[in-house]
């Protein structure tokens, strides 16, 4: 314990060994995984990838692991090193390798999710979409994977003190004023924040559009009710670069329900007037022909 006394030898994180040449043998042999960097060269028919040996974990500075987000504390992500007999020397975990193991096989069989600046587990990004849909916002669901997140790091924290304990109890002693475990912090334990939510609900939306529209449009309604709601539009807009003032790109939502209450159409727009939005109402025409609506109620009916 005399030369482990430094907090952060007790602080360890899973990690994901990924090398799907060997994990999914039965594609590779079907549909062999091929080099993208040929494609972008222009060289042609992409030459199969075959294993390099060499792995992104660390031990040189230029193959450093992903780290990956979860729902209770960080993975590493340890890809293999692939090559092509041109090579060129590709992640395992690259976008285009991804993309056709996910086509595949089922999508559930690749465990995490890789945006260009994170990375993060298909658990967490169930859990952030699951309390979003409950009404939580992107701040409350940032609070509660935090003290879970605290709640790992806690467990780090006693193990340390207790065998910092043990070590005195046998007779290894330590000068007591340098060891220390810091609070958990962000910068100690790195943790989702609200940036990185947020990249999860989009990459989420993305992958399950389509099944959203669908449900949609397979919406019947007798009668409709609409409205502008105003609230909700202050949300959406962007960070100028120059000062940081929040930016609005919309004046508000336009919704369109049916007699139960559920949304069977909606728009963004920047002003009330019907051109905007008459649109909608020709795809509900189009939708509802063969059953004739009994009755619409508008919001701005006198404007």
């Amino acid at each position: 314990m005399a030369k482990d006394t430094t907090w952060d030898l007790y602080i360890t994180y899973p990690y994901i060994l990924w090398d799907p040449i060997t994990q999914y043998q039965c594609i590779d042999k079907i549909h062999p995984f091929r080099c993208p960097l040929c494609s972008d060269d222009g060289c042609g028919m992409p030459n199969p990838l075959f294993r390099s040996g060499e792995w992104f974990n660390g031990r040189i500075n230029r193959l450093n692991p992903r780290v990956v987000y979860g729902t209770h504390t960080c993975t590493l992500l340890v890809s293999c090193v692939y090559k092509c007999a041109r090579g060129h020397q590709v992640s395992a975990c690259h976008a285009d390798i991804l993309e056709t193991l996910i086509k595949k096989t089922n999508e559930g069989d690749v465990p995490f999710f890789l945006t260009h600046r994170n990375g993060f587990t298909v658990d967490l990004a169930v859990l952030a979409e699951n309390l979003i849909d409950s009404g939580l916002s992107f701040e409350q669901v940032e609070i509660l994977i935090r003290m879970q997140y605290k709640t790992t790091y806690d467990k780090f924290a006693r193990n340390f003190w207790q065998v910092l304990e043990q070590s005195k109890q046998n007779g290894i002693m330590c000068e007591e004023d340098k060891v220390f475990s810091p609070e958990f912090s962000v910068g100690n334990f790195p943790c989702p924040g609200n940036d990185i939510l947020i990249d999860i609900f989009l990459k989420r939306f993305f992958q399950n559009e389509q099944i959203y529209v669908n449900a949609m449009n397979g919406l019947s309604a007798d009668m409709i009710s609409c409205d502008h709601t105003f609230k909700s539009a202050c949300n959406i807009g962007y960070k100028r670069a120059e000062d940081g003032a929040w930016i609005n790109q919309y004046n508000s939502i336009f919704c369109i329900l049916n007699e139960r209450g559920e949304i069977i159409n909606w728009q963004f727009t920047k002003s009330e007037g019907f051109d905007k939005v008459k649109d909608m109402f020709l795809d509900i025409k189009e939708r509802s022909k063969d059953n004739c609506l009994e009755l619409i109620c508008i919001d701005n009916c006198c404007k």
